[in-house]
């Protein structure tokens, strides 16, 4: 019994280790304006969704760096949906 136990926790996890995950890149970064305080940057964002439901996308954390040096970062907890 606990060797047919044994191939079912080793097919199951054959299984998850390949299943497809959401992937998102930065493709474009545009500096939108530049104040004394303050500077505000648009990035487009490529999602490469494998599944045809859309997904929600609860959290967002980013770092932006210069030169191997932190310059800003955080979190944005909006939602957001990627369409597939």
């Amino acid at each position: 019994m606990s060797e047919l136990l044994d191939k079912a926790k080793q097919f199951f996890a054959e299984k998850v280790a390949n299943v497809k995950t959401p992937e998102a890149a930065v493709t474009d970064l545009d500096l939108e304006s530049v104040h004394r305080d303050s500077i505000d940057y648009g990035a487009k964002v490529s999602v490469d969704n494998p599944y045809d439901a859309s997904i929600p996308i609860c959290e967002i954390s980013y770092v932006l760096k210069s030169d191997g040096r932190v310059i800003a970062s955080g979190n944005n907890t909006r939602p957001w949906l990627a369409e597939s």
